[in-house]
């Protein structure tokens, strides 16, 4: 959550589009989701 807050906050500050703001924010939950998960488990993810 604070990695979040500091880079919305850092938007904010310089003036980024709040629909980019989400796209961004969107992108990170989605790479910490994906650093995260333990892939041995799916066969899927390589």
């Amino acid at each position: 959550m604070l990695v979040i807050a500091i880079l919305t906050n850092g938007m904010d500050v310089t003036e980024v589009n709040s629909f980019t703001q989400d796209i961004v924010k969107g992108f990170v939950i989605i790479l910490a989701v994906s650093l995260t998960i333990d892939r041995s488990k799916y066969l899927f993810i390589k």
